[in-house]
């Protein structure tokens, strides 16, 4: 195994520190235990299992730094999808070949609408998990079933509504610890300049800082002081960028972080003089009163970039068609009695989205390993409906908890959790053994699967990927060089301009660094692309310095020119290299 696999290998696997939001937690333990112990109690195991099964999805399905209401809309969006996918069962009753061709085209279908947009994406999953799902279930009314899936759907948004109301003020001093221990290692990282190991870990940092800044940034108009504390350390990091002596960018280095030592409020912002000279700024300028200018101007069911009858878009669902086929072949032909969990194992890897999808499945695997081992535990001690009640309500509160530092870690939870689900609803042995050694196996095929026909057989698949990743960050790009050449931009538009195209460029180069240690042929086209997320992030950064030395606008101009020829020429070669 080489250097570089082996550093993916340790990246899939890795995990942070776990942040246990309580609210979040309990609102978990609410909305998915409670069902099921309600449904212990008055007979109504099935339907209640639908209704915390729904919970469980959103839960799993959630992002940090997400609005409650976006939260909300993407419930309203994707719960009637799922609820229509339960009548797929009815169509089992005709023939069962005429029941598997509709899943291939139903795939198809889930596979190219996934790269329109994130709400199509998770749709698309929740529609592939309950078609599997329900074929192999013996008993018939899955029109009760859909109908307590949306109530389930429904409960879950009351929960995030109202821990929303509650705690929709995020801490202004986690966020501005955040933002300042990322811009102090970030200028530690540019003022070693001896070697090419000093200039990954620069961009590193600078990416690091990227998503700490767009993880951060959460638009609320009724908070705006939260957002002025953003827009400080957003004019201190461009600020620092014009920096180019070491002793300089050490001292801002040590001054950041013994402001940290201090526990700094935002009231103390005048301690710190480049943050508080910000914030100065901010408060005198002349449009302060526009909030309109903080909200962010996208729409999470916009069809990305317009497009959507692709060739990536399309390739996409022939890949999601193709290995759930097999995998829907392969539980009919095994002598199994829960023949649907190879087939739901592939939509659950290979959506929400098609990239990534090798780290994913070596997730899954590691995830079902010890899933399997601790389900078979709980239920050799005991099988009653109270004792797996109890046990799912406690995995269900550490479920946003865990998730938050892995998704191995999630995968722990998550699968006796989803193995509890398919005991009730698909008929066979209840033998602990037998069960987790089944889906185990199953596990496994489907990663097989996945990795063969869903990776290995398109070898030129991921290279239209990687340009559609690149059309958003590109547009930011035009956009912001743009804006800070224009004269009288304002200073809040200039903010919200940057905050973007910061957040397109970590999340582009983010997803070459997983790409580019998985096998080929990912590795080979996710390398060619490199030098054009480092000309991306040269472009943004003579930009901002164009925007705030105000005594050199030649030079500057000069040099972001220069950057924008150079992002061009890369773009060209990594695109029309084959």
């Amino acid at each position: 195994m080489r250097g570089a696999q082996i550093a993916w290998l340790k990246h899939t696997l890795s995990s942070s520190h776990p942040h246990l939001v309580w609210q979040s937690s309990l609102r978990a333990a609410l909305t998915i235990g409670v069902p099921f112990f309600i449904g212990s109690a008055t007979g109504f195991l099935p339907e209640a299992m639908w209704m915390s099964f729904a919970a469980m999805f959103f839960t799993a399905s959630e992002k940090p730094g997400v609005l409650y209401q976006q939260t909300v809309r993407k419930v309203v969006f994707v719960a009637p999808c799922a609820f229509c996918s339960f009548f797929s069962g009815y169509i089992s009753d005709i023939t069962t070949w005429v029941h598997f061709v509709f899943l291939v085209v139903v795939a198809f279908f889930a596979g190219t609408l996934a790269t329109w947009s994130q709400y199509f994406s998770t749709a698309a999953m929740q529609v592939m998990m309950i078609t599997s799902m329900v074929t192999g279930m013996s008993d018939r009314p899955y029109w009760r079933y859909a109908i307590f899936f949306l109530m389930g759907a429904g409960l879950y948004a009351i929960g995030v509504i109202i821990q929303g109301i509650i705690t929709q003020r995020v801490s202004e001093v986690s966020v501005l610890n955040t933002g300042i221990t990322t811009l102090a290692k970030n200028c530690r990282q540019r003022a070693k300049r001896d070697s090419s190991q000093s200039r990954m870990e620069n961009e590193q940092e600078t990416s690091n800082f990227a998503a700490a800044f767009a993880q951060a940034a959460v638009p609320d108009l009724m908070f705006g002081r939260y957002r002025e504390v953003l827009q400080a350390l957003d004019q201190t990091y461009a600020q620092a960028l014009l920096m180019d002596t070491p002793s300089d960018l050490l001292t801002l280095a040590s001054a950041l972080e013994s402001l940290l030592q201090g526990n700094v409020k935002y009231t103390d912002l005048a301690a710190f003089p480049t943050l508080h000279r910000a914030y100065e700024r901010y408060i005198s300028s002349d449009d302060h009163s526009n909030r309109e200018a903080l909200l962010p101007e996208t729409n999470a069911l916009e069809i990305a970039h317009g497009k959507r009858w692709t060739s990536f878009a399309l390739s996409s669902g022939v890949r999601l068609a193709l290995c759930f086929s097999i995998g829907m072949l392969i539980g009919f032909l095994l002598p199994i009695d829960h023949l649907f969990w190879v087939a739901t194992t592939v939509a659950m890897v290979m959506t929400p989205n098609m990239s990534a999808v090798v780290g994913r499945a070596v997730q899954r695997i590691v995830g079902a390993f010890v899933g399997v081992g601790l389900a078979t535990v709980i239920l050799w001690l005991d099988n009653s409906s109270f004792w797996l009640a109890s046990w799912i309500t406690i995995m269900a509160f550490a479920l946003p908890w865990i998730g938050s530092a892995s998704g191995v870690y999630k995968q722990f939870f998550m699968v006796p959790i989803v193995l509890f689900f398919g005991d009730i609803i698909i008929p066979g042995p209840h033998d602990p053994h037998y069960y987790g050694s089944e889906r185990l196996l199953a596990t496994v095929i489907a990663a097989i699967i996945i990795y063969v026909f869903g990776y290995l057989v398109w070898p030129k698949v991921r290279e239209p990927e990687f340009q559609e990743y690149f059309v958003p960050l590109y547009k930011a790009l035009t956009d912001y060089a743009t804006l800070v050449q224009a004269s009288g931009a304002s200073l809040h538009t200039t903010f919200v301009q940057r905050e973007r195209v910061y957040k397109q460029l970590s999340s582009f180069i983010q997803k070459l660094r997983v790409a580019v240690a998985e096998p080929p042929p990912t590795s080979n086209i996710a390398e060619r692309w490199i030098p054009v997320a480092m000309s991306a992030a040269a472009m943004c950064d003579a930009a901002t310095t164009y925007m705030e030395d105000s005594h050199n606008l030649d030079a500057t101009g000069d040099s972001l020119d220069l950057a924008t020829e150079n992002l061009s020429k890369r773009v060209a070669f990594a695109s029309s290299t084959v």
